[in-house]
């Protein structure tokens, strides 16, 4: 996430369940001069130069497990900018995939349609997945649709799948209108500020 502050807080992995105190990376505003913090929950969120001074959005965290060894995502949520919140962000992608799932989907990028591997983030273990497969989680799937980064075989283009379950059960693959691999009111990084006034689509609301 390149330049991030540390937000010390209490969240539980969307990979394995464990709650516990995390250390959750935070690149929203960060400063670029290397003047980060280790923050906590109640305290002001400071901003570099440029972005909004006081801050409310729903920004993108990331943690890393120390249960599992895996990384999650998290939300983070500013309110004037104070941190007021931590939850986790189930639908964010990872570094560390935990499952893999063998669909057919056309790349989005060369409109090519053949068998690509999509890399899941809520599975129990590794495992190698085909449509009609059983899904297991730790956590409960809401919407019964998950989303998972694909890798086109043909260009090499990378792009965001979503994927649906009935029941527990792998169903269909499609290209997930949303690229962003945070969920779309996440922001993974601080709109430019000038005047007082947000410069992110000019609504002040996250992305």
């Amino acid at each position: 996430m390149g330049n991030y502050n540390t937000i010390k807080a209490a969240t539980t992995c969307s990979r394995c369940g464990e709650r516990a105190v995390y250390g959750i990376q935070c690149s929203y505003g960060a400063h670029a001069d290397g003047c980060l913090e280790t923050l906590s929950v109640g305290d002001s969120y400071r901003t570099a130069p440029g972005h909004h001074p006081y801050p409310t959005e729903d920004v993108a965290g990331l943690a890393d497990c120390h249960l599992c060894g895996l990384d999650f995502g998290v939300r983070v949520k500013l309110v004037t900018g104070t941190i007021r919140e931590v939850t986790p962000e189930p639908d964010a992608l990872g570094a560390a995939p935990d499952g893999h799932l063998t669909a057919p989907i056309e790349c989005p990028e060369c409109r090519t349609r053949g068998e690509t591997q999509i890399e899941l983030y809520r599975a129990w273990e590794t495992t190698n997945l085909r449509l009609g497969s059983v899904y297991r989680t730790t956590l409960p799937v809401q919407g019964h649709r998950i989303r998972g980064r694909a890798t086109c075989q043909y260009c090499r283009h990378v792009f965001v799948a979503a994927v649906s379950l009935s029941g527990d059960v792998l169903s269909s693959v499609a290209v997930d209108p949303n690229q962003s691999e945070f969920r779309q009111d996440v922001h993974d990084t601080a709109p430019a500020y000038e005047g007082g006034i947000s410069l992110s689509r000019g609504s002040g609301r996250p992305r």
